[in-house]
């Protein structure tokens, strides 16, 4: 792309958006970007309607690069990104999405008469709670049954309106 104006690392974090954003318009919920440049590792709010009007925000962040194990996705997470997602104290859940991009970047996306495709998935986590740390980067661990999916992302919603979440 001898044109492009947005690097590797830009595309793949607008990529993140736009799945977040796809799921979101599916089941009825706003999409929003939070400030930028990015403050308190919030990329994007989600909001739903009915009973308390729930919220929550998430950090993007998305590898081509995962390192899958047999008891989920291992992701290296910057200090900062991290200290934010476990302040236990924040009135609004903060959620980390990674999103899983395949290695070669033509697999990607693809647009064809019949679909448009984003490949691969993506993966939720909450760190509210977790232990602080000095670490530069700090590895977590997401299960695999923390896919972000339509109906993942209801079931959350319906937590954080319970304050479950």
């Amino acid at each position: 792309m001898n044109d492009a104006l947005l690097h590797e690392p830009d595309r793949k974090a607008e990529l993140s958006f736009a799945y977040l954003g796809a799921l979101c318009a599916y089941v009825g919920y706003t999409c929003e970007r939070g400030p930028q440049p990015d403050r308190g590792s919030v990329d994007a709010t989600v909001r739903a309607g009915g009973t308390m009007s729930p919220q929550f925000d998430v950090q993007l962040k998305a590898t081509a690069v995962p390192d899958r194990k047999a008891d989920g996705l291992h992701f290296r997470l910057p200090a900062n990104n991290y200290a934010d997602l476990a302040e236990p104290e924040r009135t609004s859940p903060i959620l980390l999405v990674v999103l899983e991009l395949p290695t070669r970047e033509e697999d990607w996306l693809s647009c064809t008469d019949r679909e448009l495709a984003l490949r691969r998935r993506a993966w939720w986590a909450s760190l509210r709670g977790a232990a602080q740390t000095d670490q530069q980067t700090i590895t977590i661990t997401i299960p695999n049954d923390q896919r972000l999916a339509p109906d993942t992302l209801q079931r959350l919603m319906e937590r954080v309106r319970g304050g479950s979440l």
